[in-house]
This record gives structure tokens, sequence and C-alpha cells, in this order.
């Protein structure tokens, strides 16, 4: 069931069999979260670091490793601040809610769908167990990153 939600809410099901949430956490208290992802760019996968407040919001956007011999404007801090604040409701659609960077179109959406994906991998696997956990249930946050 949840793999499937997360099918649905993506448009698409995650190529992944699992990822790896990395909580960054204060005295107990969760601070945030990061995940590393891979996204097909034109011809070579593009690897993506997200960092996602509490709420699953947005909040620092990195390509790790950009393998493609052109397009790694991708890479400049304006393109990627374009992401921070965005939740997993939010579309990511290129030129109407990001601005692609010219010649690098492929790479602009691809850091898009990377973005889309763990907010919503966060908020599914991570946020809504830990909701459930502190309203009585503390073995609902133990749930697998596995979608």
């Amino acid at each position: 069931a949840l793999k499937e939600r997360i099918t649905q809410r993506l448009g698409y099901a995650p190529a992944a069999r699992q990822y790896t949430i990395f909580i960054a956490s204060t005295a107990g208290a969760i601070d945030g979260y990061a995940i590393v992802d891979d996204q097909l760019g034109e011809h070579q996968p593009i690897t993506f670091a997200t960092k996602l407040s509490q709420r699953a919001v947005v909040e620092r956007v990195e390509i790790l490793a950009y393998r493609e011999p052109r397009g790694d404007e991708v890479r400049d801090a304006r393109f990627r601040g374009q992401f921070v604040g965005k939740t997993s409701h939010d579309q990511l659609r290129l030129n109407r809610d990001i601005d692609a960077v010219t010649g690098a179109t492929i790479s602009s959406a691809a850091t898009a769908l990377a973005v889309r994906r763990a907010a919503v991998l966060v908020e599914e696997l991570m946020v809504v167990p830990t909701a459930v956990a502190s309203a009585g249930n503390p073995r609902e946050a133990q749930r697998t990153a596995a979608p």
C-alpha cells in the first residue's frame, strides 16, 4: 500500500528498491533529514543530496556527482536555490515552478524529479510515521525506508 501511494503521488514508481534517509537530531529531537539519490540525466546518472526540514520542506540541494559532458550549470547556487522552501506538494514543473538552465534542460528536469522524489519519500517514510508514533504508536516510527 505504501509503495502504491508513493507511486501515485510521484506519477511513476521509484527506480530504487531502497533509499537511505539520514536523520539529524539534537537532544532527541529531529532537526531534519537528508536523502542521497540518483536521477538519470541525458546519458548518465546525476547524484543528488537533498536536505529537508523535520516537516519535509526542502532546505538545500547539492549535486554530489555530475557525470554529463555538458549542462553542469545546474550546480550553480542560483539554480539550486529555487528548490528551497518547496515541498512534496509543489509540482516542480520546468519553466512554471522552476526556471530551467538554458542548455541544460534535461539536467534541470532531472534535478526537479530528484528533489520532488526526496520530498515525497521523506514525507511518506519519515514524517507521517513520526506523526503516528507521537500520537501513541512508537513502533510505527520504525517503518523501513523501502517503498
